[in-house]
């Protein structure tokens, strides 16, 4: 009784084991990834972008600094800033996402080689009066800003707030962007990579 009660008790382990492994797997997997996709913030509005298919853009680029401009109505269209870990190459700048020019809201850049580790934002829910009449109400995202691994941040956004979103992986950083754009940003998807071995 007690040699079946112990091979009982060892066959639960083992099945517990195994059900934690399978758990634990995507995330260990993931984790271990060289590029990180992160989340999709904002909804499926507008037109696909993503800043990986510029002509210059290489594997060596990462996203470093930020151009934001609005219309004075809190809302920002962005170009990004690619440096290059490739001291030849130079740095380049996405084509801009969103429609917004009449005024400088931000242009920064951090030091060469310095990486973002995280990004904070805001999205929120924008009743629109078009020039025809039409009024539609969605979601814009605003309000972005950058942390590097040096403890930096990019100026900080004090329009409008929304409902705030973040994102950051342990021993990643900030690759690129893509997202949806029209007239205004609907939504930011960042790329990871990886920049410390993993055992």
């Amino acid at each position: 009784n007690n040699e079946t009660i112990q091979l009982l008790d060892e066959s639960i382990l083992e099945k517990n084991q195994q059900a934690n492994d399978q758990l634990t797997l995507p995330n260990k997997k993931k984790y271990n990834s060289l590029v990180i996709e992160g989340r999709e913030f904002g909804s499926a509005r507008g037109t696909h972008f993503d800043d990986s298919t510029h002509p210059y853009f290489t594997s060596s680029h990462y996203l470093n600094g930020i151009l934001a401009r609005d219309n004075d109505d809190d809302l920002e269209s962005y170009q990004f800033y690619y440096s290059s870990s490739c001291g030849s190459q130079d740095i380049i700048t996405s084509e801009r996402h969103g429609k917004q020019t009449l005024s400088f809201k931000k242009d920064f850049q951090f030091d060469k080689n310095e990486k973002i580790q995280k990004v904070e934002g805001h999205y929120l829910n924008k009743t629109i009066v078009f020039s025809n009449g039409t009024n539609v109400t969605m979601r814009i995202i605003t309000g972005l800003q950058f942390y590097t691994t040096k403890g930096h941040a990019s100026p900080s956004y004090a329009g409008e707030e929304g409902v705030m979103f973040e994102e950051e992986y342990e021993g990643y950083t900030l690759w690129y962007a893509t997202g949806r754009s029209d007239e205004y940003i609907h939504q930011l998807q960042f790329y990871w990579y990886r920049t410390l071995d993993i055992n």
